[in-house]
């Protein structure tokens, strides 16, 4: 501080000490207003005197701090600079002090509105003084409002950094290498099961938290962390008191002192094992998406990809690696990817045109389509992405002139609509007339609700188009002409005319019956066995265990015959693989030919087995039917010249038959066919066998 602030200092001190009024306030300030406004000049504390209400006398630190000048202030209310919030208690304070005439009153803090309108923190101290005669108040504040933002600004980071840990369910610890003592988060104790009550684990206790091997890990992983003075990572399996295993994801910094030595670790562990799951499920996936023409790509909450198929890493050039190293946002605009993420979770589906980044540094024109999903408790977003490269172009070269603009509309794959205010059709393309199947005079004049397949649907979207201005990529189902249903998805905006009056609507009607029928064909067909085309072993073992908790829930009995082709290897070896699957094939179509009813289910079990699945079938039905089977079989004729009970493909057949119970399981009934089938294969093969 230079020596004229010092002594400016010292000097305002001895002013507020000098003009500090004494018992029953019988000070005079007024009896040298020159010194006493000379001095006041001097002070860096803002001064007022204040008599029935209005200011009396200001220093200039107090127009600096206010924004009004002497002249402007000076015989008007005081308590008209006081935030309106704060008005009642600092009237109360200065009514306090002129009655008991305090001596100096506690200071305190209140805001006062600058000629800016913006307002300013103060802190006050208030006494009594006589002035000129008459009772009055003395003030001196200072502006605390720097201190006061930066108050709120540690307020808000502190809430902040607490709301992104329970978001993200991050814990983190502590631990001092010198006492070996440990702090824990109040995370941690949820994350590891812990009695809050209880102090944090010490490092002997700690191991008992993770599985042996891992404990290992996790002390080798801090040992690397202090050893390369750096941030170290891991994954690493718990097991926690209630006997669950998670997966923590594990990060550990060095914490260094003043003089850069390493006297501590500071850790976060988060915990990752939904995301786990997530990963695997998906993995089983990627070989049927990989024949996906689009590119695909799936990732988790925070944008890392956890799949992209073999179109996606051809649309940006780099290796699968190299993306599955990479978030989604490092392949588009870092300013779009929050706003379209805020809209994906608020409609839980998104379709945007945008551009995407190629290793090779160019920009790509794309179509994306996202939905949000949720896989095992976590959310995954789903995205595919098409090179609109060529539609980019067209659309650049539409601006050139409006009839380019309409001969484009009328080419558009999409239907295009224009309607008046209530909703009458007045202008559409082509692909309007194609998708609902009229022609354009029996269009033109139509109100769009009677295109909805559900008439609520018109009320949502008039009500959200009105709420949000737009809406985009809705899904629903609309009429053609014939009254059949298609899936669409509607994109619309209002339309308005120069003066920005409301004058109807305009919009995009896109047919997604294909690719809802492709859904659920893929659905399908990860239902189905791959060579024969009839359920596998998974859509059999879902749809036996819904059969089996219905039969015991009725208490009906269920059956299954289990059958396996006889000597079949011996027909691989001499016939050769391909016509071992084409045998396959041929006895799953004949199988399937024997179902009779909807509820009855034949699927490949694995290799050469097959399960005939009957519900509310008694032992008795289900002989018969492996009769059928076995003269069904041998009406297939299939040559086998190397069995030995036959000439031609025979069938073991073990049948069992069961009422559920609460001490029975399917794997029970499964287990009696299993027995059954060996009895078949003992007693000579090409027979059915069961328990009686």
């Amino acid at each position: 501080m230079s020596d004229v602030k010092m002594a400016k200092r010292q000097k305002g001190k001895r002013l507020v000490k000098k003009i500090k009024p004494v018992a029953n306030s019988t000070a005079r300030v007024n009896q040298d207003m020159a010194v006493w406004e000379d001095i006041s000049a001097s002070t860096l504390i803002g001064l007022y005197i204040v008599q029935e209400g209005k200011f009396k006398f200001v220093n200039p630190r107090l127009e600096e701090i206010i924004g009004y000048s002497k002249e402007e202030l000076l015989g008007t209310e005081s308590l008209s600079y006081v935030h309106p919030q704060d008005r009642a208690r600092v009237r109360v304070n200065a009514i306090r002090v002129l009655k008991n005439k305090e001596l100096g009153y506690v200071p305190y803090e209140y805001r006062i509105i600058h000629k800016s309108r913006e307002y300013r923190w103060i802190m006050e101290n208030v006494t009594s003084i006589i002035f000129e005669g008459k009772l009055a108040t003395l003030g001196n504040f200072m502006d605390i409002t720097d201190i006061k933002k930066a108050e709120e600004a540690l307020r808000h980071s502190e809430q902040h950094l607490k709301e992104a840990q329970a978001l993200g369910k991050i814990a983190n610890y502590e631990f001092n290498l010198a006492t070996e003592g440990v702090i824990w988060s109040e995370e941690m104790y949820e994350l590891f099961e812990r009695d809050k009550h209880l102090p944090p684990p010490t490092s002997q206790e700690i191991p008992s938290y993770f599985i042996r091997e891992e404990g290992a890990k996790f002390f080798d992983l801090s040992h690397r962390s202090v050893d390369e003075g750096k941030e170290v990572h891991q994954d690493i399996t718990a097991i926690l008191p209630s006997g669950k295993t998670p997966v923590f994801h594990i990060s550990i910094r060095p914490v260094r002192d003043d003089k850069g030595h390493i006297y501590a670790v500071f850790g976060t562990i988060q915990d990752i094992t939904e995301r786990k799951k997530a990963e695997e499920q998906l993995r089983l996936q990627a070989d049927l998406l990989d024949s996906a023409v689009d590119a695909i790509y799936a990732s988790d909450e925070m944008g890392n990809f956890i799949y992209v198929n073999e179109a996606a890493v051809k649309l940006h050039g780099y290796t699968r690696s190299e993306l599955m190293h990479m978030k989604m946002q490092d392949l588009d605009i870092p300013e779009t990817v929050e706003k379209k993420h805020r809209e994906l979770f608020k409609k839980g589906i998104l379709s945007f045109e945008g551009t995407f980044l190629r290793k090779n540094g160019s920009r790509l024109p794309v179509e994306v389509h996202t939905r949000l999903t949720e896989h095992e408790g976590h959310q995954v977003f789903l995205s595919v992405g098409r090179d609109i490269s060529g539609r980019i172009i067209a659309q650049q070269r539409l601006k050139e002139s409006e009839e380019k603009f309409r001969a484009l509309f009328e080419q558009s794959r999409d239907a295009i609509f224009i309607t008046s205010e209530d909703g009458e059709f007045f202008d559409i393309n082509q692909s309007a007339l194609d998708l609902h199947g009229f022609t354009r005079q029996e269009m033109l004049g139509l109100m769009a609700v009677k295109l909805y397949a559900n008439p609520a649907d018109h009320k949502r979207f008039l009500r959200d188009i009105k709420t949000n201005g737009s809406v985009k990529d809705w899904e629903v189902k609309m009429l053609k002409k014939d009254k059949s249903e298609v899936y669409c998805l509607l994109t619309a905006v209002p339309r308005k005319d120069s003066t920005g009056a409301f004058i109807g609507y305009q919009g995009i009607i896109r047919d997604i019956t294909q690719q809802k029928q492709m859904e659920n064909a893929l659905k399908t067909l990860s239902m189905l066995d791959g060579l024969t085309g009839i359920p596998n072993r998974r859509h059999l073992n879902e749809t036996l265990e819904n059969e089996w908790l219905r039969a015991r829930r009725n208490q009906t009995p269920i059956s299954i015959l289990m059958m396996d082709i006889d000597y079949f290897k011996a027909y691989n070896d001499h016939y050769g693989h391909l016509a071992g699957d084409d045998c396959l094939r041929q006895l799953a179509k004949g199988l399937s030919e024997v179902v009779r009813r909807p509820a009855d289910m034949v699927a490949r079990y694995g290799g050469e087995e097959f399960i005939f699945l009957l519900p509310d079938t008694k032992l008795e039905g289900a002989i018969n039917r492996a009769k059928r089977v076995r003269a069904k079989v041998k009406s297939l004729n299939i040559s086998h010249a190397y069995s030995p009970v036959a000439g031609q493909v025979t069938l073991s057949i073990g049948v069992a038959s069961m009422i559920p119970t609460d001490k029975l399981t399917v794997e029970d009934l499964i287990k009696q066919a299993d027995e059954c089938l060996y009895a078949a294969k003992q007693s000579g093969r090409n027979t059915v066998k069961y328990q009686v």
